[in-house]
């Protein structure tokens, strides 16, 4: 009998599976005779072989072109099957991994409690997703994201599975990303700026801690609230303007205001957001020292813009008042000379005093330039600064009313200043007559003096001043104090406020001379009589109760002069200075001899050279001339023997003073000089003098008296 399968077509060409059964027919006689066949229709059972055949190719297919590693095991948890890109990922081929158990091949030691609870769970019938780790068979990890889950055949459980996605790159975006956000939130916390983002319904999205702590709220209390939420309507309402013009304008807004003593800058500017839609992002901070800073650093430099016109004036001023001097020595020496060519009863001699008593007050105004441009001839000396202003005061009571009262702060061991005495009476006259003028003759006029040592913080605003050992003394008036468009020019020569007439506009120029050429320097302030401030006391390690200006480097504490009224304050700076006062002497009586002598006066100004010359030659001096320092060599060759004092100007064209000397003293080592000049430098006037090269100093411009008193103290030296 034969069995198969076979089709047949019918009258529409379809097929229909048939399993027949064959076999012959035989008669009695064993011929076989025919065909016996029996046909049943196996149509839908072929089509059923046929559509599993489809599936189960289309599931191999599916399973071996899967992206993620796939494994089927039996209920026992031992792989059936596995997929190419499991081979891939674990590096197992098929044949190593076919029959292994799941958990034992590829997960770590770390992680078997975890993968036998999935498997175990899985064989049950559960279903699982979660992410872990895997190891390779190169014992490397490799993150994934694991489902495992049962097969089911006619409801019965056939096998389980485990898909595997390698995640490791999302992983490593995953940290990347995380370990961003924390630089990204440790940076923006770390700042004292306030930073915040908010969404476009002004919503705040971020909120750094600073932000937070302003706002008086944790960053979770913070999110998904407004402004309004968080602060007075006011504010908020004035917040909210300024977070719709940014948004409006599209781009960065930049402000700076103030609450309160403090000021903000505030950056404002519009943020993409991941919906598509404009945020606001912000960096509010503080820049209140920055402020402050700025507006020191300006001060300073307006003060150091100041010193330097102050510098350029007296420069100016003092060559002016070089030529000015000149100018009235020759008409000083003339007065002398015409005064003694009249008899004593002549009427011309009235108008030569007038004239002499103008040229003198002349005089006196260079002088005050000289003193301004740090010019004037001054022999300073140690002196006790409280010594130096009593002698001063007792002038000034002299010039004030009985009305004004003096009063005297002294430290009670304030150190000594080096200063020419001259100068300290030029400094407190003018400032006590400008502050008698100011109270209109009646107040209080009070002169305190400390020790200070002034270090880098006032150096930072007062960049004209230095570090180190000073005396401070403060001269305050009870006045209406100076306006501020005064104090700008305050101590520049002829800046008056007084009417034409009642004052040159050079007082305290001569107090800002004379406080520079001792080596310190000065300020003013103006205060109302509202700005009255309250003196704090402190005792110093001696015990003293001194006014507190705070610890030295050394730890000591030193006094400050508070102000303790209205009115006007100049504050003076004068170098402290280690010597002792010298003792006084008695004045010498000057020589009764009779002039003799041969003088050589050295001079470019004719007017000057001839006044000299006659005044010296009338007091019996033979007299020779030269109009510089090359002519003068020339004299002194030819009368070696005979001259017995020079008369040297310092400021002439050619040769400068110390060539002139010195070659003067290569002719004649002994032969007195008698320097003159009317706007020289103290410091090459001491050395000269100091050294010896030189013998005196007489300045210009300069009368009969004067000149012979010094040409005969010198020559009869000599």
């Amino acid at each position: 009998m034969l069995n198969r399968e076979e089709y047949i077509l019918d009258e529409k060409r379809q097929k229909h599976w048939l399993l027949t059964s064959k076999l012959p027919l035989r008669n009695q006689e064993g011929r076989i005779i025919g065909l016996v066949g029996i046909g049943r229709d196996i149509t839908e059972r072929k089509q059923a072989e046929e559509e599993n055949q489809r599936e189960r190719a289309f599931f191999d297919r599916l399973v071996e072109s899967a992206p993620e590693g796939i494994a089927i095991a039996d209920t026992q948890g031992r792989i059936m099957r596995v997929n190419a890109e499991f081979v891939r990922m674990f590096g197992y081929g098929v044949d190593e991994a076919v029959g292994q158990y799941l958990d034992d091949l590829v997960a770590p030691p770390a992680r078997q409690e975890e993968a036998e609870a999935l498997t175990r769970s899985t064989i049950q019938g559960g279903k699982n997703l979660l992410e872990t780790v895997r190891r390779r068979k190169d014992g490397t990890l490799v993150d994934v994201s694991l489902i495992g889950a049962s097969i089911l055949v006619a409801g019965k459980q056939a096998a389980v599975y485990a898909i595997y996605r390698d995640i490791t790159d999302r992983k490593r975006a995953e940290e990347a990303l995380r370990a961003s956000e924390m630089r990204y939130r440790t940076f923006i916390n770390a700042t004292s700026d306030l930073v915040f983002l908010k969404d476009e319904s002004f919503r705040y999205l971020m909120s750094n801690e600073a932000n937070d702590s302003f706002l008086g709220a944790s960053e979770g209390n913070v999110i998904g609230r407004t402004d309004f939420d968080l602060m007075p309507n006011e504010a908020a309402e004035h917040c909210r303007a300024s977070d719709q013009e940014a948004l409006e304008k599209g781009k960065r807004i930049t402000t700076e205001e103030s609450v309160g003593p403090r000021t903000y800058q505030t950056i404002k500017f519009p943020v993409p957001l991941p919906s598509g839609r404009v945020g606001l992002g912000c960096y509010i901070r503080d820049i209140t020292e920055r402020k402050q800073a700025e507006e020191a650093r300006e001060y300073a430099e307006a003060q150091l813009r100041q010193s330097q016109k102050m510098e350029a004036i007296g420069t100016l001023a003092g060559g002016v008042a070089h030529d000015f001097n000149n100018l009235l020595t020759g008409i000083l020496g003339n007065i002398s000379l015409m005064r003694s060519s009249l008899p004593p009863a002549d009427p011309l001699l009235e108008n030569l005093d007038a004239a002499e008593t103008a040229a003198y007050q002349a005089a006196d105004l260079t002088k005050g330039l000289l003193t301004f441009g740090r010019s004037a001839m001054i022999l300073p000396v140690p002196i006790s600064i409280t010594d130096a202003l009593d002698v001063t005061l007792a002038l000034l009571k002299q010039s004030l009313p009985a009305t004004m009262e003096i009063v005297r702060d002294y430290g009670r061991t304030v150190w000594n200043v080096l200063v020419d005495q001259s100068q300290m009476t030029q400094i407190l006259l003018n400032l006590g007559v400008n502050a008698r003028d100011a109270m209109e003759g009646e107040g209080t006029l009070t002169i305190c003096t400390r020790n200070e040592i002034v270090g880098e913080g006032y150096l930072q605003t007062h960049p004209f001043a230095r570090a180190g050992e000073f005396v401070h003394l403060s001269v305050t008036d009870t006045g209406p104090g100076i306006p501020p468009a005064i104090l700008e020019h305050l101590f520049e020569p002829f800046h008056t406020t007084k009417p034409v007439g009642s004052g040159t506009g050079l007082g305290l120029s001569i107090v800002y001379g004379a406080v520079k050429q001792a080596g310190g320097w000065i300020t003013a302030v103006s205060t109302d009589a509202g700005g009255k401030n309250t003196p704090r006391i402190e005792r110093t390690s001696s015990g003293e109760p001194t006014p507190l200006i705070g610890q030295t480097c050394s730890g000591r504490n030193t006094p400050r002069i508070e102000r303790t009224s209205s009115g006007a304050t100049f504050d003076i700076y004068l170098p402290r200075c280690l010597e002792k006062p010298p003792q006084s002497l008695l004045p010498s009586s000057p020589s009764v001899n009779v002039a003799r002598g041969t003088v050589l006066v050295v001079e470019d100004e004719p007017v000057v050279r001839t006044v000299a010359q006659a005044l010296l030659s009338r007091s019996g001096y033979t007299v020779l001339t030269a109009p510089d320092g090359a002519s003068g060599l020339s004299v002194l060759w030819e009368h070696l023997a005979d001259i017995g004092l020079i008369l040297l100007d310092m400021t002439m064209p050619g040769m400068t003073t110390n060539e002139i000397v010195q070659a003067i003293r290569a002719v004649d080592p002994t032969v007195p000089i008698l320097l003159n000049s009317g706007y020289t430098s103290n410091d090459a006037v001491r050395r000269m003098l100091a050294e010896g090269s030189v013998q005196g100093f007489l300045g210009k411009p300069y009368d009969l008296h004067q000149l012979v008193k010094n040409v005969q103290k010198l020559i009869s030296r000599g």
